[in-house]
């Protein structure tokens, strides 16, 4: 996986034009705000040389007022027009910062290759992202062009308060200038170094994420109390903070660097700079108190930009690496695929395996290794095998959503790796083990759809009642339009691990496509429900093409073809009873899972 880092300049205009596209009225205001702010300051430090002048300078009383008054009436329209403008970039930032930050990255980590996005680069990539979105507009992607708009701001300011004090001596900006080019010399090297720690930072976020996960969920809940889980988690957490520590310290180390290196050149540039102001003011009688006053509000001035520039420098940069973080993530594309125009057929469908080998990333050794199988249409396929044998993962990248690294997976003789990952998707009803509920009601739970109409409210209905699922769901307070999920809703219910089962189950059965995946649908379920659902899945297979991954092997019986998968290898095939017959390994398993019970 390639990734590349983007320059300022690129992300600068990558941001403009992402605001241009969500809301020009901001690109509007913050294109104006800089020469408004900078007028504001410019007013109201003539405005005192006007008021202090007239102590001293014999001036007519009305036209003393009137530039009284001109001044107090800029000053107050620009104040006024800076703070509303200001305030009104805000609010624009928070909206962008809610609909366009969180939506697109939520959007790019649904859509993004899944292979990519379950790898370990793609996590850190994706961790890194979502701290680049941050929890506060100011300090996230968004402050790019709003940390930027300052830095132009502070240098008009700069240029105008410069044109005063070169009036005073031209060596005195010279002075203050070369001071700040240090200072900000000082603060790009640190935020570079601080940059080399985003990597680390972002590994300890997904570990924190993870053990937050595990403290929080009611699902594991019961396993922390009963296993005393609490003082091993604790120990995981503490490691995790030292680790933080650790990286806090590094980073604050550079910041006291910082700091003192600072204090140093504001003491010498404005040691130096107030005075030269004194030794004037005392040796040239021309100098008035309101010039005195403006030079020193001038130099005051200057030290306030020059030093929010080189703030805003250090912001434009912090936010600068949350915008190449976030775009890095944004621009990852999975393996390169040429597109074909082949269609899949409409009816059952024909999947076959050609010298299938599968390595997942950062790992040297193959889970699945030169399978090669062929899934007739309308065939009822069995996978068994101990845990890690590869049934997961050969069910993953049959329906598309891992590519072999070695081979081809075929469906109706199409090459799927040449075809748009959705139209894969769009052939397969999939149950997984890891399936899990979405916090909405039961009706869109079954059918992924937030538009309720009579037709989709039959359908849910039937399909839950085809799985045994409609009694239970009958007694709920709304029924199918019941609220799941009791962590996000007040007025929702809990299921039971079975009941959560079929729900998932009818989510596959309601998608009602051509091929029927069962990765271990029983789990959770009685021997009822077992039973119940098995007989629901030969009525369902029919006229499909359809696998079953089961543990339990009496449930494969009902399966046209078994395979047995061992260490990643296809090592047999046939009926139950065939493979029962051969004595194998598949013969070996069936006898210990049949063993106690006999007993």
């Amino acid at each position: 996986m390639k990734t590349k880092r983007s320059t300022l300049i690129n992300n600068i205009f990558f941001m403009l034009k992402e605001h241009l596209a969500f809301d020009k009225v901001f690109v509007v205001l913050l294109a104006i705000h800089p020469g408004i702010t900078v007028l504001a300051s410019l007013t109201s430090l003539y405005l005192s040389k006007v008021v202090l002048n007239s102590l001293s300078v014999n001036k007519e009383l009305f036209v003393l007022l009137l530039e009284v008054l001109v001044f107090s009436v800029g000053l107050i329209l620009f104040s006024v027009a800076d703070k509303m403008i200001d305030i009104k970039l805000d609010e624009k930032s928070w909206k962008f910062f809610f609909y366009y930050g969180y939506k697109k990255l939520n959007t790019k980590r649904m859509n993004l290759d899944y292979e990519l996005y379950t790898s370990h680069e793609g996590k850190t990539l994706s961790q890194k992202a979502l701290t680049a979105v941050g929890n506060y507009a100011f300090s996230s992607i968004v402050a790019l062009l709003v940390n930027s708009k300052n830095v132009v701001t502070n240098l008009l300011g700069l240029i105008a308060f410069s044109g005063i004090l070169i009036t005073l001596h031209p060596l005195v900006v010279v002075l203050l200038v070369s001071a700040y080019i240090i200072d900000g010399m000082i603060i790009i090297f640190i935020e570079w170094l601080k940059a080399k720690f985003h990597t680390d930072e972002a590994e300890i976020n997904i570990k924190k994420r993870c053990v937050s996960k595990k403290l929080t969920l009611l699902e594991y809940a019961k396993d922390i109390r009963i296993y005393s889980l609490h003082r091993l988690i604790i120990r995981i957490s503490k490691s995790i903070m030292n680790d933080e520590i650790q990286l806090t310290k590094k980073k604050e180390g550079f910041s006291l660097l910082q700091n003192i290196l600072q204090g140093l050149l504001t003491f010498l540039r404005d040691g130096i700079a107030y005075f030269y102001l004194i030794h004037v003011t005392v040796t040239n009688p021309e100098m008035t108190i309101g010039s005195f006053a403006l030079y020193l509000g001038a130099i005051a001035g200057f030290g306030d930009w020059l030093s929010q520039v080189v703030e805003n420098i250090q912001e434009v940069f912090e936010s600068n690496e949350y915008v190449s973080d976030f775009r890095e993530f944004m621009e990852l594309e999975g393996t390169e695929k040429i597109i074909t125009q082949n269609n899949f057929t409409e009816n059952s469908h024909t999947i076959k395996l050609e010298n299938v080998s599968y390595a997942y990333s950062g790992s040297e050794d193959c889970v699945l290794k030169d399978i090669n199988l062929e899934i007739k249409a309308n065939e009822k396929l069995g996978i068994v095998g101990l845990n890690g044998s590869g049934k997961s993962t050969l069910i993953k990248l049959i329906t598309g959503l891992l590519q072999p690294t070695t081979g081809k997976v075929l469906i109706d003789g199409i090459d799927i790796s040449t075809v748009e990952p959705e139209k894969v998707f769009s052939l397969f009803s999939t149950v997984f083990q890891e399936s899990s509920l979405i916090p909405s009601t039961v009706f869109n739970n079954v059918s992924f759809s937030h538009v309720v109409n009579g037709q989709n409210e039959a359908k849910v209905i039937d399909t839950l009642n085809k799985i045994d699922a409609l009694n239970f769901v009958n007694t709920l307070p709304k029924g199918i339009h019941t609220n799941v999920l009791a962590e996000f809703y007040k007025d929702a219910v809990s299921f039971s691990g079975g009941q959560t089962n079929k729900i998932i189950m009818a989510r596959s059965l309601y998608k009602d496509r051509n091929v029927l995946i069962l990765d271990e649908p029983t789990k959770n379920l009685d021997p009822i429900a077992e039973a119940n659902v098995y007989k629901t899945y030969a009525q369902l297979a029919s006229g499909k093409t359809a696998i079953l991954i089961s543990h339990r092997l009496k449930s494969t019986r009902i399966c046209d073809r078994i395979i047995v998968l061992k260490d990643g290898y296809l090592i047999e095939q046939g009926t139950h009873e065939e493979l029962l017959d051969n004595a194998g390994w598949y013969k070996e398993l069936y006898d210990l899972s049949t063993k106690y019970y006999e007993e």
